[in-house]
């Protein structure tokens, strides 16, 4: 078979690039007063996460739902091809991390164990085999994402082949799950009745493994429904861009928490499938140069942001916003340039003299 390029959808790239500035400033103002509007969306940064999976999952059914659907890439090639895209960086990040730490440049924490360092290493970390995070923090979401690929084939193939009514009861389905969490309201009942226990814990018993599977078997579902409803949606993209983003710019100004899953997820949707018709208004917004070569560098950006701020306060205390978010863009683009590219191709090259079909993912 041959290689198989898929078009760059620019727009995507950079909306994923605001997700992570969005994680950044959340990370960056941690503690400081929540005293205006620009402040409570820093500190509703979380959300920049729920973004990403949307994301991700969307690109993946882009770039793959038709060669499955076609049984023309097998399961090996799709995995290597993800272990390519995240696995280099992370490993490269949690060693890091190690030294600093080793150097005293990072602080270890409780949950920071020789356990833990190769749950890390396996990117099974927050799959319910320990309750908080650990070593290089970022790096649980990676642990997420790593276990939705390893269903992602299946799940594609399924949806891609069914119909808009089917499409539609899944949708709803998706979203009452991210409404209600019924995963997270059973391990409730079996705390209540002391049968687990959960102690308030961010990765109790797998709780955030689950939800964030939802977000992701979301983002599959909206694909397939982008696909097949084009020719009617094509027309109102660019109002769904403006009430994505009017949406988000609301809840941001009346949620002080965080935004639930559900709001994070429809406000995102609304603005992706645009993204995927490339609209002018979308184009502008998200797939502008600067957004672009944010997303380019966003990966990077996730996972160095918190031990470039480490290091810099060994130097000067505090750390002033612009001066941490202007080291750790030159951080984030150097691995992304120096390491995790030339890695990435280096195992997509190794990968061709062991796949008959080759996918070189957008």
């Amino acid at each position: 078979m041959k290689e198989k390029t898929m078009k760059e959808i620019k727009g995507l790239t950079g909306l994923r690039g605001y997700a992570a500035l969005w994680v950044f400033f959340l990370h960056a103002t941690w503690g400081w007063p929540v005293d205006s509007y620009a402040m409570n969306v820093a500190r509703l940064g979380g959300s920049g996460l729920t973004i990403f999976f949307v994301l991700s999952g969307f690109i993946l059914s882009y770039v793959y739902a038709d060669l499955f659907k076609e049984g023309r890439v097998t399961y090996t090639s799709f995995m290597r091809a993800r272990i390519a895209r995240v696995y280099p960086l992370h490993i490269f990040t949690l060693l890091l991390f190690a030294g600093l730490a080793n150097g005293g440049y990072a602080e270890l924490g409780e949950n920071d164990t020789f356990y833990t360092f190769l749950l890390n290493v396996g990117l099974v970390q927050s799959w319910g085999f320990t309750q908080l995070v650990s070593w290089n923090q970022p790096a649980w979401s990676i642990s997420t994402e790593m276990f939705a690929y390893l269903l992602f084939p299946v799940i594609t193939v399924w949806v891609s082949r069914a119909n808009g009514a089917v499409l539609a009861a899944l949708l709803a389905f998706l979203f009452y799950c991210l409404l209600q969490s019924p995963y997270a309201m059973l391990v409730a009942e079996l705390q209540k009745y002391g049968i687990l226990d959960v102690g308030g814990k961010q990765f109790a018993h797998g709780s955030s493994l689950v939800q964030l599977f939802y977000v992701f078997c979301l983002r599959v579902v909206l694909y397939s429904i982008a696909v097949k409803a084009k020719p009617a949606l094509r027309g109102a993209s660019d109002l769904m861009t403006l009430a994505g983003c009017l949406l988000l710019i609301y809840w941001c100004g009346t949620e002080t928490v965080d935004l639930a899953l559900w709001q994070s997820s429809l406000c995102a949707s609304l603005i992706i499938i645009p993204l995927y018709y490339e609209t002018k208004l979308s184009a502008a917004l998200f797939g502008n140069p600067v957004a672009h070569y944010l997303g380019k560098i966003s990966y990077a950006l996730y996972l160095t942001a918190l031990m470039s701020e480490s290091v810099a306060k060994r130097f000067m205390y505090p750390v002033p916003l612009i001066v941490n978010l202007a080291l750790s863009l030159i951080v984030a683009a150097l691995l992304h340039h120096l390491i995790e590219v030339p890695v990435r191709r280096w195992i997509v090259q190794k990968s061709k003299s062991k796949d008959a079909a080759t996918i070189t993912p957008a």
